[in-house]
C-alpha cells in the first residue's frame, strides 16, 4: 500500500466473536453451549439480549468473581493484540475499531486502549467506536436522514449485504445505486467507506470490481464537485444533493432524475455569474420568479436543462456565484407577520 502511495489503515474489532471468554460474558451462555452453537453456524449477535445492552455504569462488584477473571483475561489479550498492531507494522494512518458491545458491570477500560494507541502512533486517526474517544463518527449500513455530525463523519456500506465473502449473497447493488449512496453521503459532509469481501485468493468478486470501476469512472468525470468541497444546500433549498467549494463561491448540484425542462433552487440571494452542465460543458440559462427584492427575500431560481444534458448515472451542474453563498434563512421569516407564511 505504501509503495502505491496509499495511506495504511488497520481494522480491529473490539467485540471478539471468536474469544470464548468474551462471548460467555457478552451473550450469557456457557462455553459448551457456545461451541455447540458455533458448529450450528449460529449468529452470536442475535444472542445478545436487550436487557443487558449498553448499561455502562454498573460497578464491577455486581458481577461474579469467576466471570470478572475471564473478562480480565480477555482484556489482557485485547490490549496485547492492539499493542502488536500499533508496533509491528510501521506508521499507521488510520486505526478503525469495530463495534464495542457492552455487558452490565464490565468495563472496556478504553482509556488504556487509547493511551496505548497514541503512545506508539501519535498521528493516527481513530474512528468513533473506541467508546469515549475517536476523531469522527460512523454510520454503518444505514444512510442517515440528516448529517450525524457538524464535522466530517463516515458512511460505511457494502456492495452486497455482507462484510466478508459470502457466496450465497448475490444481492449486489448497481453502479447507479452505489453512486447515489456516495453522493448522498458527500452532500451531507461525510466520507464513504465501501466494504468488499474478497475471494480466498484475494481476488475481488466480479460484481464488486465492476461497481468500483463504475464509481471511479463517474468520480473521475466530476472530481471538481467532489474533492475539496463540503456539504451544500439543505433539502429545503434544493431537492437533491449539492456540494460547496471552500471559498463558498461555487455550488454543485447533483441530479439523479432525468432532467426535463427545468431544475428549481430556492432561497439563494446571490447573483449567478454562470451555470455549466459538467456532463457536456454546455452553459445553461436560468430565470427567477417571485421574491421581494426590497426586503432582501429571493424568489425561486429556475435552471433550463434538457435530456441531452443528462448523465446516465447522475448529472452535475456547476453554479458560479458573484460572492460567498448567501441564503435566505428560516430565521429571516421574522421580518413579516405569521400570516405571510
Amino acid at each position: 500500500m505504501r509503495r502505491a502511495g496509499l495511506r495504511v489503515g488497520i481494522y480491529y474489532t473490539n467485540t471478539d466473536w471468536s474469544d470464548l471468554d468474551h462471548m460467555e460474558i457478552l451473550v450469557d451462555k456457557s462455553r459448551d453451549e457456545l461451541i455447540k452453537r458455533r458448529g450450528e453456524k449460529a449468529v452470536y449477535s442475535s444472542m445478545w439480549p436487550k436487557q443487558i445492552r449498553a448499561e455502562k455504569t454498573a460497578a464491577e462488584t455486581d458481577v461474579p468473581k469467576e466471570k470478572m477473571i475471564k473478562w480480565k483475561k480477555f482484556l489482557e489479550r485485547y490490549l496485547g493484540e492492539m499493542d502488536e498492531l500499533v508496533t509491528n507494522y510501521g506508521k499507521i494512518d488510520l486505526f478503525w475499531t469495530d463495534a464495542m458491545l457492552y455487558r452490565q458491570g464490565y468495563s472496556w477500560e478504553t482509556d488504556k486502549a487509547h493511551s496505548l494507541i497514541m503512545k506508539h502512533q501519535p498521528d493516527v486517526v481513530i474512528n468513533g467506536r473506541l467508546d469515549g474517544y475517536g476523531d469522527f463518527l460512523t454510520a454503518e449500513q444505514r444512510l442517515p436522514l440528516a448529517p450525524i455530525s457538524s464535522d466530517v463523519w463516515e458512511y460505511v456500506h457494502t456492495f452486497n449485504e455482507s462484510w466478508g465473502y459470502n457466496p450465497d449473497d448475490r444481492n449486489f447493488k448497481t453502479v447507479r445505486q452505489v453512486v447515489r449512496l456516495f453522493v448522498e453521503a458527500i452532500t451531507m459532509g461525510a466520507n464513504m467507506l465501501l466494504g468488499i469481501g474478497p475471494h480466498e485468493d484475494g481476488s475481488l468478486p466480479e460484481e464488486a470490481e465492476k461497481m468500483m470501476i463504475g464509481l471511479g469512472e463517474w468520480i473521475g468525470k466530476y472530481e471538481e464537485a467532489i474533492y475539496e468541497t463540503d456539504r451544500g444546500l439543505a433539502p429545503n433549498y434544493f431537492r437533491g444533493g449539492s456540494t460547496l467549494t471552500a471559498d463558498k463561491k461555487t455550488l454543485y448540484l447533483f441530479i439523479f432524475e432525468k432532467p426535463d425542462d427545468m431544475i428549481m433552487v430556492n432561497g439563494i440571494r446571490n447573483d449567478i455569474k454562470k451555470i455549466t452542465c459538467l456532463t457536456n460543458g454546455r452553459e445553461l440559462t436560468y430565470s427567477r420568479t417571485g421574491g421581494a427584492p426590497w426586503a432582501n427575500i429571493p424568489g425561486c431560481t429556475w435552471i433550463n436543462i434538457s435530456e441531452s444534458d443528462a448523465d446516465n448515472i447522475c448529472t452535475v451542474l456547476k453554479l458560479e456565484l458573484d460572492n460567498e453563498l448567501d441564503l435566505w434563512k428560516i430565521s429571516d421569516h421574522g421580518h413579516f407577520g405569521a400570516q405571510d407564511f
